[in-house]
């Protein structure tokens, strides 16, 4: 897949890609996803965040005002909207992304470090108003 754009579906060229590459293309590795979400959680504050991932984010917290942190649903949620926001133009179900989103959230949950980071990320959600 050298020279396809993941996120048009076409070639570097405006082509339609194959459609086998797109399929391959639209199953990434839950490592890969993880690794994206360590790298957002690593700095530990909104502020840093894209307008698109901050808006889903925050809809996140509007659904569960004034609730502590918990792994499902909230932090399920948390990580399914920013991996959504990253990766909009993956042609994936949303089995999937419930899935994949689960065992991250899980694994950030479990480790005390990313919990931490988890932990201020949805403190500072929860503060915010938009």
């Amino acid at each position: 897949m050298s020279s396809q754009s993941r996120d048009s579906g076409h070639d570097d060229r405006g082509q339609p890609a194959d459609r086998e590459e797109l399929r391959s293309a639209a199953d990434p590795d839950p490592g890969l996803l993880e690794r994206v979400l360590e790298e957002t959680l690593s700095n530990g504050a909104v502020s840093h965040l894209e307008p698109v991932e901050l808006r889903a984010l925050a809809a996140v917290a509007k659904r569960y005002p004034g609730t502590s942190l918990t792994v499902d649903p909230i932090a399920v949620e948390l990580v399914e909207s920013i991996l959504k926001t990253r990766f909009r133009g993956l042609d994936v179900s949303d089995m999937f992304w419930r899935e994949v989103s689960q065992r991250i959230a899980t694994t950030l949950y479990e480790a005390p470090d990313t919990q931490e980071r988890l932990e201020r990320l949805w403190s500072q959600l929860s503060e915010l108003d938009i």
